[in-house]
């Protein structure tokens, strides 16, 4: 869905940008997490991939994006 570099918003801690992908072993299950930083608040969030939607991750939308949805 994203790829490292990515910019996108979370719904609670506003915008950030994908800093890296990790893999991680959770309940003994490799588990995929995108690696957040939000600058506003020098936080770094770890967003399951496959619970990212869920969350509320989306993309930052540019001009050209929003005038698509309008």
């Amino acid at each position: 869905m994203f790829k490292k570099g990515d910019k996108v918003c979370h719904p609670m801690h506003g915008a950030g940008i994908i800093e890296d992908i990790e893999q991680k072993e959770l309940f003994g299950e490799k588990q995929e997490f995108y690696v957040i930083h939000i600058p506003l608040s020098r936080m770094k969030l770890m967003v399951s991939k496959e619970k990212a939607e869920e969350v509320g991750i989306r993309q930052v939308q540019n001009e050209k994006g929003i005038e698509g949805i309008m």
